[in-house]
C-alpha cells in the first residue's frame, strides 16, 4: 500500500513539472529557437504576407514550444510583440506559466532574392508568379524588450 502511496505521489510530482515552465527549461528553449531561427529563410505573397506562418510571433513560439524538451508543457508560451514592430523589425518578449525569467526576442528581415522563388508554369515552363525571398536575423536577450 505504502509503494502505491510513493509511485502516486511521483508520478503527481512530474505531472505538476508537466503542467508549467522552469527558468532552465524556458532559457534553453529559446536559445535553441533563436539558433533555428536566425538565418530562416521565406518567400512572401504579392501582399507581403509570408506563406507558410502567420507573424513572427507565432513563428517564435512555434519554435520555443518545438524545444522546450519533454518536462515543459505544450502551452503556456506567450510572444508579445513590441508596439512599433515592423515587418523588418521587430522586438518579441517570450514569457511562460512557471517561468520568472523571460527573453528579448529581436527580429530583423532582409531581403534575399537568391531565396526567390517561381514555381513552374502551366505548361511546365518558366513561371509569370515570383514570390520575393527573405531571411531574418535573431538575437535573444534576458530581460523583457
Amino acid at each position: 500500500m505504502a509503494a502505491i502511496g510513493i509511485h502516486t505521489s511521483i508520478q503527481g510530482f512530474g505531472l505538476s513539472d508537466d503542467q508549467s515552465w522552469d527558468d532552465g527549461e524556458l532559457a534553453g528553449a529559446v536559445r535553441q529557437a533563436t539558433d533555428d531561427l536566425d538565418g530562416f529563410t521565406f518567400t512572401v505573397d504579392d501582399t507581403g504576407t509570408p506563406n507558410y506562418f502567420d507573424d513572427y510571433a507565432s513563428l517564435l513560439r512555434d519554435k520555443v514550444v518545438q524545444y522546450g524538451g519533454g518536462d515543459a508543457p505544450q502551452d503556456g508560451v506567450t510572444v508579445t510583440p513590441g508596439g512599433t514592430d515592423t515587418d523588418d523589425d521587430a522586438n518579441l518578449t517570450v514569457t511562460a506559466d512557471g517561468a520568472d525569467t523571460g527573453f528579448c526576442e529581436h527580429i530583423e528581415r532582409g531581403r534575399s532574392k537568391k531565396d526567390d522563388y517561381t514555381p513552374p508554369g502551366v505548361t511546365g515552363g518558366e513561371g509569370s508568379l515570383t514570390y520575393r525571398g527573405y531571411r531574418i536575423a535573431v538575437t535573444m536577450r534576458q530581460g523583457e524588450c
